[in-house]
């Protein structure tokens, strides 16, 4: 078993005028694929529980990881964010065809100046990679935006 865990994750404000870039993120983690296990592994947060179930499992699952960016609540995340986090995302999924299964740690209130549902976008586009059968799973905040694309895209 295979299994991707990765992050993408504000609590946005539209009323916000200010969007929020690369640098803004900052106050958070923009972490590589590569650097997410030995940041977050035994920390209390999303990504940390997940790693730390999977890592408890019977089955052993392999875990791979994708990027975790996570930011301070702001403005609507501006378009450099979005797409800085696919260009490292994507490639993962790619080399790491099949999966059985992704893990998302999501707010549930992300927008960007672009999306105002993106993780909506972003579960939808990762539902394209995989293939049939993959289990795609989010964690949200319990007052997250749980739109019909984003219900479509996830499993659980």
């Amino acid at each position: 078993m295979k299994v991707l865990i990765t992050e993408f994750r504000q609590e946005s404000n539209s009323f916000n005028p200010v969007p929020s870039g690369l640098d803004y993120w900052r106050s958070g983690w923009l972490l590589e694929p590569d650097e997410v296990a030995g940041a977050l592994r035994n920390i209390e947060c999303a990504v940390g529980g997940m790693i730390e179930v999977l890592d408890a499992s019977s089955q052993r699952p392999q875990i791979v990881f994708g990027p975790a960016f996570s930011s301070q609540s702001g403005g609507p995340a501006a378009p450099e964010v979005m797409q800085a986090y696919l260009q490292r995302l994507i490639p993962v999924i790619e080399a790491n065809l099949p999966l059985d299964a992704v893990f998302f740690s999501f707010h549930g209130a992300l927008q960007t100046t672009e999306f105002d549902d993106a993780e909506g976008e972003i579960a939808a586009r990762v539902r394209k990679l995989v293939q049939p059968g993959c289990l795609i799973a989010a964690s949200l905040d319990m007052h997250g935006y749980v739109s019909e694309a984003f219900v479509a895209a996830v499993d659980i």
